[in-house]
């Protein structure tokens, strides 16, 4: 499948047929992912990790393009691909450890920056400066705040060399602060998907990303507030409910 003729044929407007869509072509192996490893430690741990070296693109290697989702379609992804959603920060190590920091195209805020040319139009931007381990755009993360916030979703990112607001680490500044304004339908062309694999390495053996966020002798590793809940981190995850898919039209 032909990232081109995919994006083309999807729905210009935001909403269940082109979440839809999206996730069924994730199903279908119609992924272009790689992986970059980030090492952090802390004095007693070494945590070796993996992130997308780009955020999701859909199609063939010399065909593919980056897509704006949900982050409900978002959690589903990363479920099918057993990963997880960043954190802030880890959106922030992506940041610090990225091959090339992309520019930030910023598009006026309008109801048009749910469409599919606002977010064909952010890809093309940042698609020339495309190589190695990239920012792109604002994350869906997870937070704690999410354990009391049912039907919501957390974005942070977007970051900047200069100006912005201060992100979650010392000296990293961020268009958008860590916040919880949209539910997990919503959708613009600025939100893509990065992924997380559960799978790392904890002092040289394997484990899961999942235990470590949950401990609060390890989450600071990859958490700026301390351990995550495993209902956050996974039965959220899992328990988010597909798009409603729209009856077929009447032929």
């Amino acid at each position: 499948m032909r990232g081109s003729e995919f994006v083309a044929a999807l729905p210009e407007a935001p909403g269940p047929r082109r979440e839809a869509a999206i996730l069924d072509a994730v199903r279908a192996g119609h992924v272009v992912l790689d992986w970059s490893p980030i090492e952090v430690r802390d004095g007693r741990h070494i945590l070796r990790f993996w992130v997308s070296s780009d955020v999701l693109r859909l199609g063939e290697p010399c065909d593919s393009d980056r897509v704006a989702i949900t982050c409900r379609t978002h959690r589903l992804i990363a479920e099918e691909l057993g990963c997880l959603l960043p954190t802030p920060r880890i959106s922030d190590l992506v940041w610090l450890h990225a091959d090339v920091r992309l520019r930030v195209y910023v598009q006026p805020p309008r109801p048009a920056m749910a469409s599919k040319t606002a977010f064909l139009r952010h890809h093309e931007q940042l698609e020339a400066g495309r190589c190695g381990l990239v920012t792109a755009g604002k994350d869906w993360v997870l937070c704690r705040r999410l354990s009391t916030a049912p039907g919501r979703a957390a974005n942070y990112g977007w970051h900047l060399p200069r100006g912005g607001r201060p992100g979650v680490t010392p000296g990293v500044r961020v268009v958008q602060p860590l916040g919880l304004a949209h539910d997990l339908d919503h959708v613009d062309y600025s939100q893509f998907c990065r992924l997380v694999p559960r799978r790392c390495e904890l002092d040289g053996r394997e484990s899961d990303l999942v235990d470590v966020l949950a401990d609060p002798a390890l989450a600071s590793l990859v958490s700026h507030e301390g351990p995550v809940g495993r209902d956050v981190l996974v039965e959220r995850q899992a328990q988010a409910v597909e798009p409603a898919r729209p009856p077929p039209r009447a032929i």
